[in-house]
């Protein structure tokens, strides 16, 4: 299983999503991660480069992490 987490400090709350979506720091993914049946067996931090609807240039930072039954 692959999931991809966009972190909090990405650019705070996003609007357009309402509560169908939640930002998470990499610290709380772990403690999630722990108190499940998972197992983390990577974890990847990057970033790239998205216009925002003003026209400015953002850094969205994002990690990867891929589980595996524990």
């Amino acid at each position: 299983m692959i999931l991809k987490v966009f972190l909090q400090f990405f650019g705070g709350p996003l609007p357009f999503v309402g509560d169908r979506f939640k930002l998470y720091e990499l610290k709380e993914i772990e403690k999630l991660i722990a108190k499940s049946n998972l197992k983390m067996e990577s974890s990847h931090q990057l970033s790239d480069l998205v216009m925002s609807k003003a026209g400015d240039e953002v850094e969205r930072k994002y990690s990867i992490v891929t589980l595996i039954k524990g």
